[in-house]
Formats: C-alpha cells, structure tokens, sequence
C-alpha cells in the first residue's frame, strides 16, 4: 500500500514538473485546483496510514489486538477508492496537458485491473493479513508498473499485465502472515522491517506532497492556493470516507 501512494505521488510530481516548465498551471486554474485537491486527499491518506502503522506497532509489541487496525484499513481503502475515482475521472483534463499522462496513471488507477483496486480486493478478502497493509514489495511494484509501460497494457492488449499481475500478488500472499493477531516470533523481524520501510514511503509520500504544493504557489501565487483550501475545507462533509 504504501509504495503504491509514494510512486502515485513521484508520478503526479512528474506531471506537475512537466507543466509548469511549460508555463501553463498559471493559466489553468481548473489543473491547478484538481492537482491541489488531489494532493490534499494523498496527505490525508498519509494521515491514516501513520496510524496504522502505530496499531501494527502496538500488535507487535504486545499491547493488545483489540485495536482499531481493521477499521483503519477499511476507512483507507474507502479513501483511497474515491481518490481512484477522482484520478479516473481526470481523463479529459489530463489529456489536455499530455496524451501520455492519464496513461502514466492508469495501471494505479485503472477500476479493473489497477493497483489500488487490486490492493482494495485484498482488504476486503483478508482484513488481517499482512497483504492487506503492505501489499506488494516495491521491487516487485516497479516490475509490474515497468511491465504496463512497456506492454502499453492500459491502450491495448492487457492480458500480459493481468497475468503477472495475479502472479506477483499470489507471490506476496504465499509468503503472508495471515492474520497479525498471531504473529510467530519468527515473523517479528521481518513485519518490524516492513513497518520500518513503510514510515520511509510515507515520509517519501508527503515530502513529494509538500514540493507540489509549493510549487502551485509558485506557479499561480498563494492566494489562489489559500482559496483553493478553503474550498476545499468547505466540501471536506461530502468527501469523508
């Protein structure tokens, strides 16, 4: 899950970058605020998935499982499923910036065959594995996201992409702890490292996040992006997972 959000935000970072090279986030004030929008729902998710980090902690270490990590899980895969959708809606808009860039997205947003929909499936099915917070190890993420780009799996034929995609995630949950409210001692060292690298894809995820929004502010000025927020804060009701 969390090198999923990270390379989401280097890939939104790489689109930033490209436009205001361009000179033309200045001028496109519905760009700026759709990226602006989208940045505050990654945070958010960043939000969420440090606390589940600290339930996973708090199971490791022996305080207790009747935390609240599967509720947290669900509430980001609600989350994280309307930031799909916002991404997936973007089509038109990013299309108008670049005729590659919805395509750059799309084998993490895709409704199908997409990376967070797939991780989505595993919450649903496993609350308690290990698969269910980490999802795929981050070599095997960039395999499979360098397999899309060069298949072009999401402008054509994707059968390829489906079925290494489905071998990766049998890969990862052959080797699963399968319910992390039981976890063998032997298990411990490895789930701690997991956790460990996670907080490093999160740090990773808002630093990205942080650079976008200065970067808005440079392009368009802080007043826009102070109005922006507050619209934001104004539909925060209608967003809530």
């Amino acid at each position: 899950m969390f090198e999923m959000f990270s390379k989401l935000a280097e890939i939104l970072v790489g689109l930033l970058d490209g436009v205001r090279r361009r000179r033309e986030i200045g001028k496109d004030a519905v760009l700026a605020q759709w990226l602006f929008g989208v940045v505050d729902q990654l945070l958010d998710v960043c939000v969420r998935g440090e606390r589940i980090l600290g339930e996973l902690d708090a199971w490791l270490n022996g305080q207790g499982v009747d935390g609240h990590l599967p509720e947290l899980l669900r509430s980001q895969s609600v989350a994280v499923e309307l930031l799909r959708r916002d991404l997936d809606a973007s089509r038109a808009l990013l299309g108008s910036v670049s005729a590659n860039a919805f395509l750059t997205l799309a084998p993490l947003v895709d409704e199908k065959s997409g990376l967070l929909s797939r991780w989505a499936q595993q919450v649903t099915q496993a609350v308690h594995s290990s698969t269910a917070v980490f999802f795929l190890p981050g070599d095997v993420l960039e395999s499979v996201l360098r397999l899309a780009s060069e298949s072009d799996a999401f402008d054509g034929d994707r059968i390829e992409y489906v079925v290494v995609l489905g071998q990766c995630i049998r890969e990862a949950k052959s080797q699963e702890v399968r319910d992390l409210r039981s976890v063998a001692a032997t298990e411990h060292q490895r789930l701690e490292a997991d956790v460990r690298a996670a907080r490093e894809r999160l740090q990773k995820t808002r630093e990205c996040c942080v650079a976008m929004v200065s970067d808005l502010e440079q392009s368009i000025g802080s007043e826009p992006v102070a109005v922006f927020r507050r619209k934001l804060i104004a539909q925060l009701p209608d967003r809530k997972p």
